[in-house]
C-alpha cells in the first residue's frame, strides 16, 4: 500500500562563503540539503539560494520513489566466545601459559586470571 504525502520537511544547511577576486570581496549564499547532500544551491542572496534548493529538491522528488527495506538484524557475536575453550584439552596449553606469564612478568600460577587476560588482550568473562 502506497501512502500519499502532501508535505515533507527538508532540513538544509545554510551558510555564507566569502572570497576575494581581484581585490573585490564577493559573498555567496549556499544552501545544501542534509538528506540529499549532492543537492546544493549557490546564489547572491539567502532567499535565492533557498528557493533554488527548494526547486532542485522538488525536481528530485518528482522522479524519486522512497522505499523502505526490511533487513534482518544480524546478532552481534563475541569472536572470543567462538573459540572459548578451544585449547582446553591441548597438552601444550599449560606450558604455553607458563611461557606467556613468564615473558610478561605475571604471577606464574597456570591460571588465566585478570592480569593474564589483560596481557593477552582477552575480555573479562564477567563483563567488568
Amino acid at each position: 500500500m502506497v501512502k500519499s504525502v502532501s508535505h515533507a520537511f527538508a532540513p538544509f544547511f545554510y551558510h555564507s562563503q566569502s572570497a576575494s577576486f581581484s581585490g573585490v570581496l564577493c559573498t555567496t549564499k549556499i544552501a545544501t540539503s542534509i538528506d540529499l547532500p549532492d543537492l546544493q544551491s549557490q546564489a547572491a542572496s539567502r532567499e535565492e539560494a533557498i528557493a533554488d534548493l527548494e526547486s532542485k529538491i522538488k525536481k528530485r522528488l518528482i522522479t524519486t520513489e522512497i522505499v523502505t527495506l526490511s533487513l534482518p538484524i544480524m546478532p552481534k557475536s563475541n569472536p572470543w566466545l567462538d573459540i572459548f575453550g578451544k585449547y582446553a584439552a591441548d597438552p601444550d596449553f599449560d606450558q604455553m601459559l607458563f611461557h606467556i606469564e613468564t615473558d610478561r612478568k605475571l604471577y606464574v600460577d597456570g591460571i588465566v586470571g585478570s592480569k593474564t587476560r589483560q596481557a593477552l588482550g582477552l575480555p573479562d568473562p564477567m563483563g567488568s
